[in-house]
């Protein structure tokens, strides 16, 4: 008969470990430290609370493609509309669809909901651009999936790969930010890198900069909050 193994205790951080604020570079040891330990490779996530904002007002509100130059394991999922995307794209994208692909999905308003939520950018030829937005623009609007136009004369692979290791930052009415910055098993430099390449962006979009940062907090998906230094 065979022992069974007895599963790794987890390791509890002092409560003091976590009332504590850290530089990022100690900060993304420590969530990799107490990361509740998973069979899964977890992604190592990031929330920023802001404060002096009213994120209701259209001027504060962020909504920005953040290009990395590695994705450390997130990669994002691309889909393509048009004739010669359903050629050049395939096997770039992860999903192409041509006329009659396009003519089903917009005919059925639970297909378009579960479409919206099987991919992060969507491209298209533009003579495709205005049919998206009048059947499909009021569920992918809201949810800042609408197309980005790509000619048809040129090659998407470029523009598919710089999408599949980008970053969406949307803002919503209240006042925190949330992002991935990889996964737990990436080098922990490349990960501070798209830590602060992201964290760049969003103190220049924001009125008062860091004064409008309260907390910054790292964790694992499963694992507990770290609190990083401003």
């Amino acid at each position: 008969m065979k022992e069974k193994k007895t599963p790794a205790k987890e390791e509890k951080p002092d409560k003091s470990i976590l009332e504590k604020k850290y530089p990022i570079n100690e900060a993304i040891k420590l969530t990799k430290q107490y990361n509740n330990k998973k069979k899964f490779n977890q992604s190592i996530d990031v929330c920023i609370i802001l404060r002096q904002i009213d994120m209701k007002k259209q001027e504060n509100k962020i909504k920005e493609n953040v290009f990395l130059k590695d994705n450390c394991g997130i990669k994002k999922k691309v889909f393509a509309i048009g004739r010669n995307l359903c050629v050049n794209a395939k096997g770039i994208a992860d999903k192409v669809f041509n006329d009659d692909d396009l003519n089903k999905l917009t005919k059925d308003k639970k297909k378009m909901k579960k479409f919206s939520k099987e991919y992060d950018y969507l491209i298209a030829e533009p003579e495709y651009m205005l049919k998206i937005a009048k059947q499909m623009g009021r569920i992918l609007g809201p949810i800042g999936k609408m197309p980005q136009a790509i000619a048809p004369n040129i090659d998407p692979k470029p523009l598919i790969e710089k999408l599949n290791s980008s970053i969406k930052i949307i803002t919503t009415n209240n006042n925190a930010i949330q992002f991935s910055i990889g996964k737990e098993n990436a080098d922990d430099s490349k990960l501070e890198n798209n830590f602060n390449t992201i964290l760049n962006l969003i103190k220049n979009k924001l009125p008062q900069k860091t004064q409008n940062i309260k907390n910054i907090y790292l964790k694992t998906s499963m694992g507990k909050k770290i609190q990083v230094k401003i």
